[in-house]
């Protein structure tokens, strides 16, 4: 995807995400869920599962909320439409495609932990 597929993604975001589908966009997939709850969802650059650690994790989330406040300080529709929204940040893990493991979560400041990752 060029960068001018992902502005033009960001300025159809309204017409691209409907309730319950996703767009992916760059690195990231947005999903839309019952028009008030915006989910980012970003993947562990990590290979191998069990390599993953929490401190990773964390960074990789923190990676992923930057990468987004990129992406909206970039596009005023993007920002206009994640307005008064709800927004979660998703880690995943991608496991060779067959499916998408959610490792953590924020929402609210307040982290999430869905798989269980060894400590550092």
């Amino acid at each position: 995807m060029t960068d001018d597929d992902i502005l033009t993604s960001l300025k159809n975001v309204k017409q691209l995400l409907q309730d319950n589908q996703s767009l992916k966009v760059g690195d990231l997939t947005l999903r839309l869920k019952e028009n008030e709850e915006l989910t980012v969802i970003g993947w562990t650059n990590f290979i191998h599962f069990e390599n993953l650690t929490k401190r990773q994790s964390l960074i990789e989330l923190n990676e992923i909320k930057n990468l987004f406040r990129l992406m909206l300080n970039s596009s005023k529709n993007l920002a206009e439409f994640a307005e008064n929204k709800t927004i979660k940040y998703f880690l995943n893990y991608d496991d060779a495609g067959k499916c998408g493991i959610e490792i953590c979560s924020e929402e609210n400041g307040q982290i999430f932990w869905q798989a269980q990752v060894r400590e550092d």
